[in-house]
């Protein structure tokens, strides 16, 4: 346990080749296969993750879930986004809707997200627009909630709808208008009023708006 411990703490201060030695070291005296092995498994994970040796780290991620335990939910979600970093994008969206159609765990608010972003950028915009019109009526209070609106207003407008693309856009604007997501909405509201050249309609929003 106090290799475990001395792991966090070099974790914890970013030293990531240290905790990983440490967290081996632990993985390597503590046999017994319960939440702190599998926790150690997903921290080493993550150290791989953060060196680019995505491999070692899905390794890490796949032993963390074979122990059953909590953690691997955190391993699950972990797994899928490394996917996504190896351009694996077919992977990735199974597991992400795994994670969404068994519907436990921590993780599946952030899956459920993740799952319509990637299907925005893979240009699959109807499936995205499912997925977050799905996902921000079920979390309203997750800290994705403004960026769902802003990629809802995106897809939209990839699928020719301005109107709908409008009104999610508003919606950034009037629930988070400090965020870097209203400022990207704003755009895409600016947009839409040129290309139907209601120049004075843009500004007579935004100064509704009190921008």
């Amino acid at each position: 346990m106090a290799q475990y411990n001395v792991g966090y703490c070099y974790f914890n201060n970013e030293e990531l080749e240290a905790a990983g030695e440490s967290f081996l070291k632990f993985l390597n005296t503590r046999s017994h296969r319960d939440s702190y092995r599998a926790d150690a498994f997903n921290r080493r994970g993550d150290v791989h993750y953060a060196m680019r040796e995505f491999e070692d780290a899905l390794m890490c991620y796949d032993n963390a879930i074979s122990i059953n335990t909590a953690e691997r939910y955190y391993a699950q979600y972990q797994r899928a986004m490394t996917l996504g970093v190896q351009n694996k994008r077919k992977e990735k969206i199974q597991h992400l809707q795994r994670i969404v159609q068994s519907n436990r765990g921590d993780y599946v608010d952030a899956a459920t997200y993740e799952l319509g972003r990637t299907y925005i950028a893979a240009e699959r915009y109807a499936d995205g627009v499912r997925t977050l019109e799905e996902f921000i009526a079920a979390y309203p209070s997750s800290s994705y909630h403004a960026q769902a609106l802003s990629d809802l207003g995106l897809a939209y407008m990839n699928l020719g709808e301005r109107d709908k693309a409008l009104e999610y856009y508003d919606r950034v604007v009037k629930s988070s208008p400090q965020s870097p997501q209203s400022k990207s909405a704003l755009q895409g509201i600016r947009d839409i009023y040129m290309a139907q050249g209601n120049a004075d309609g843009y500004f007579a929003y935004a100064e509704r708006v009190g921008l």
